[in-house]
């Protein structure tokens, strides 16, 4: 029976004897009468399985990753995908790129093994806004803090102040009483309003 030249042109290529498209279709002109059904399925079982090892590799070396910092071991919640597991997290040029049970590689690594690793919180009703209340929040897990009750009477003036001097996120909103006071023509008294 005719040998498939199929079978010694996939050996060529594992063995890196034929390294580009053109060279392997230029390989594969035989004759139709040569055609045998059980070397093609040897020939795709091959492939198949290089295929499969060349896979692994590859996750192999994405696994190799270095990252700039990992969080090992920590409780991440992502309300997000409703994960809720003990993972490690890779973080490179400032982004989490990868969550994994597997062990991961960093210059920098935070063991967090009993710590909750989530995403910042958001608190709506914050009124301390000095540098303080700020340090505080931050120690909770608080990334904005906002002043949504009562609001600033000038809220330009409340976001050019905070510009450059604020530990973590913030935000108001308009000040009801403070401009109820205003259509009434009534001043406001400073203190007694203030976020």
């Amino acid at each position: 029976m005719p040998q498939d030249p199929a079978l010694g042109i996939c050996s060529d290529f594992l063995a890196g004897q034929i390294s580009s498209p053109a060279e392997m279709e230029a390989s594969l002109q035989w004759e139709p009468s040569c055609y045998d059904r059980s070397s093609v399925g040897a020939t795709m079982r091959k492939l198949i399985l290089f295929v499969f090892f060349f896979l692994a590799f590859s996750t192999t070396i994405v696994s190799a990753q270095q990252f700039d910092l990992v969080l090992e071991g920590g409780r991440v919640m992502d309300p997000e995908t409703g994960l809720d597991a003990v993972r490690n997290v890779g973080i490179l040029d400032g982004k989490i790129v990868r969550i994994s049970s597997d062990a991961l590689s960093g210059r920098r690594v935070i063991q967090a093994s009993g710590l909750v690793v989530a995403p910042g919180f958001i608190d709506l009703h914050q009124h301390g806004q000095e540098m303080e209340s700020q340090r505080v929040k931050a120690l909770d897990g608080v990334t904005t803090a906002l002043e949504l009750e009562i609001g600033a009477p000038d809220v330009a003036q409340f976001l050019k102040a905070k510009e450059g001097r604020s530990l973590i996120h913030y935000g108001t909103s308009a000040s009801h009483a403070a401009a109820r006071a205003l259509v009434f023509g009534t001043p406001i008294p400073e203190a007694e309003i203030l976020p």
